[in-house]
């Protein structure tokens, strides 16, 4: 599925998949492609470099990062990638969660469930958080 051009991302664990207790995406990105500043409320994420080149800011600390090479975002920070390669960037990112949350920085208060099964989508691996 297709999350912004020049992106694609495959759920391979997660709720709607029948996880329990884990989320897993893979993501395939095209040179300048990436993942905007976001972060994961309350959660710890594994963003695993299996091939290409990338540049991630994690708490405004940049870094270059290659296949393979993981990279551990703690819970709540502010973290982005972008691929600084000429080919594609393929990523895999785990989280300890089978319905991890994200918040986008150009959409504070906007809270996305990633992998739950149901609810109001706001795209194939992603849905709006459910409310109590």
């Amino acid at each position: 599925m297709d999350w912004r051009p020049g992106t694609t991302t495959h759920l391979h664990a997660g709720e709607a998949v029948g996880s329990k207790q884990l989320c897993m995406i893979e993501q395939l990105h095209e040179p300048g492609g990436g993942a905007p500043p976001h972060r994961h409320p309350g959660l710890e994420e594994a963003v695993t470099v299996l091939s290409g080149r990338a540049r991630f800011e994690v708490e405004g600390q940049e870094a270059i990062v290659e296949a393979v090479a993981t990279v551990i975002v703690p819970a709540d920070v502010e973290h982005s990638f972008t691929n600084v390669g000429e080919g594609q960037l393929w990523v895999m990112a785990t989280f300890p969660a089978a319905v991890p949350q994200v918040e986008y920085s150009d959409s504070p208060g906007v809270v996305l469930d990633i992998g739950r099964a149901g609810g109001e989508r706001f795209d194939d691996h992603r849905s709006y958080r459910e409310t109590p």
